[in-house]
């Protein structure tokens, strides 16, 4: 068998083109489908734009501020993506040391190192009622506001790289193991179609 036409009386050789194109096409879906689960397509490509998310001190001198943490901000404000302060607080403990030294000046009393973690919840529980008593506040009050403000833009191009290049890839792959194939079978990875 040195042609395409010759491959193509062989029943073994459809059916086997059949499987291919099934299984290339799964490959595809499933990586797709993985694509959107990962970006959570129910929330409109909600991606954080920290540049716009300000945080309000709400006491002393009411200070207001840019977000910006890091990259994956988006997550601290799940699932709802409003903010919640006693979810945030319990989610969030670094940032909000964070916020709270950048309204208050407070970090100082949470200078210790966290030589034992076991104690780390009760330490941070202790330094955010620490902040509550040096502000003179009851428990609950909250102590920031943060406005959370998302940009659809910037997960769109970045979904749509991401299926573009893998979907590209995954082409790619299926191409190279469909030459590889005709290599075998025909000696050419480029077989004569008559």
């Amino acid at each position: 068998m040195k042609t395409l036409e010759e491959l193509n009386q062989k029943n073994w050789y459809r059916l086997l083109k059949v499987m291919f194109i099934i299984f290339s096409c799964l490959l595809l879906f499933f990586y797709n489908f993985y694509i959107f689960k990962v970006y959570n397509i129910k929330i409109n490509f909600k991606e954080l734009n920290e540049n716009k998310t300000l945080v309000s001190c709400l006491y002393g001198q009411h200070n207001t501020f840019k977000y910006g943490y890091n990259s994956n901000s988006s997550k601290d404000f799940y699932p709802s993506y409003k903010f919640d302060y006693n979810e945030y607080i319990k989610r969030n403990d670094v940032k909000t040391r964070k916020i709270l030294d950048r309204c208050y000046g407070t970090d100082k009393l949470f200078e210790q190192d966290f030589i034992n973690p076991n104690t780390y919840q009760e330490r941070y529980n202790n330094y955010i009622k620490s902040v509550e008593l040096t502000l003179n506040l009851e428990n609950g009050n909250e102590l920031f506001r943060i406005n959370p403000i998302y940009s659809v833009k910037n997960a769109i191009i970045n979904i749509f790289l991401y299926i573009l290049i893998g979907n590209l890839f995954m082409i790619l792959i299926a191409e190279i193991i469909r030459r590889i194939f005709y290599y075998v079978i025909t000696g050419s990875i480029i077989p004569n179609k008559k």
